[in-house]
């Protein structure tokens, strides 16, 4: 393999490797509400913001 393109597939490798450091975020961080949609509206995120239902249009 030639010395270029060693160069280049090392800075592809790591670039990669940043990259995927970079996009793992913390899925909890930032979150309003959680519906799991399981028959009921509870807010199942702790954040109390309960849905309430109704039926036909308001």
């Amino acid at each position: 393999m030639s010395h270029k393109l060693q160069v280049i597939t090392v800075l592809i490798v790591a670039f990669s490797l940043c990259a995927i450091g970079i996009s793992a975020q913390d899925l909890n961080e930032g979150i309003v509400g959680y519906w799991p949609l399981d028959g009921n509206g509870k807010d199942e995120s702790g954040n109390q913001l309960h849905l309430s239902q109704s039926i036909g249009q308001t």
